[in-house]
């Protein structure tokens, strides 16, 4: 009986631990303002990438890292092209590098 009780209780913790989405990412994404264009909810603009359909705010990213954000062309005004390397971990990304695709 104890061994079952034991069993089972491995079985939930394993697949509790599983359900992490830690991964990493390298490739083209979309960036924006997460409010502006991407409809994310939060107090101030903020960028954001979309991976595989979904949202996140990038933690170490300035939203005026690509100019000034208000302009015409600006991350609040439009979707960019960019290559990202980095890691999603606990529903945000975090950037080791990251270029704009003219």
């Amino acid at each position: 009986m104890i061994w079952r009780i034991t069993l089972i209780s491995l079985v939930l913790f394993y697949s509790c631990a599983t359900t992490r989405q830690d991964k990493s990412i390298d490739g083209i994404y979309d960036i924006s303002c997460g409010i502006c264009q991407f409809d994310m909810t939060g107090d101030e603009c903020a960028l954001a990438i979309r991976v595989n359909e979904k949202n996140y705010y990038i933690e170490n990213g300035d939203v005026n890292v690509f100019g000034d954000m208000d302009a015409a062309d600006g991350v609040c005004n439009e979707v960019k092209k960019a290559y990202a390397i980095g890691e999603i971990k606990f529903g945000v990304v975090f950037i080791d590098s990251i270029s704009l695709i003219k």
